[in-house]
């Protein structure tokens, strides 16, 4: 899985046999917005959380098999110097 959503929008897409057009009117009852999924694709756009709920459904997938998560170490940091915990 690739860290950018719109490579893993289209791998899905693809993967569904699902074209651009399709997903459009799917997501937005709209085709005009093709161009708008085929920038996200490319990377040109990056989808708001609402968007990617969008994509998720329409792709029926889940949103971290389109934006995988984010992972922080959540081991506490030393405090300061000086300072009491």
């Amino acid at each position: 899985m690739d860290a950018h959503p719109g490579k893993n929008i289209r791998r899905l897409r693809k993967e569904r046999g699902i074209t651009q057009i399709s997903l459009a009117e799917t997501m937005f009852g709209d085709s005009r917005r093709q161009a708008y999924i085929s920038a996200v694709e490319r990377g040109e756009y990056e989808p708001a959380l609402e968007t990617l709920v969008k994509f998720a459904e329409a792709l029926s997938c889940a949103i971290s098999d389109i934006q995988p998560l984010v992972s922080f170490d959540s081991s506490p940091s030393p405090a300061p110097k000086g300072v009491l915990p």
